[in-house]
């Protein structure tokens, strides 16, 4: 069964990137309406979904990678490490 959030249908396909390599990727459509290329999937595994504050629509969220300790944050005039 297909992943669905607020009336939406988590969806898969395979693109090929400029350099050649192969990606899935997963976007969400309307129920009821049917994208030219892709099929429903059940959302990965580590994967979450958030909501668009302006646009009110779902996406796809990937997992964090990394230790989150060592994240740089950009100040306005310099980097400081957290």
């Amino acid at each position: 069964m297909a992943f669905e959030k607020d009336g939406y249908v988590l969806h898969t396909r395979e693109v090929q990137l400029k350099g050649g390599r192969n990606q899935k990727i997963y976007y969400f459509c309307k129920a009821g309406n049917k994208p030219k290329s892709g099929k429903p999937c059940d959302m990965p595994d580590g994967y979450t979904t958030g909501v668009n504050k302006r646009t009110k629509l779902p996406y796809p969220r990937k997992p964090l990678r990394g230790n989150l300790n060592h994240f740089i944050i950009q100040n306005s005039r310099n980097l400081i490490s957290v």
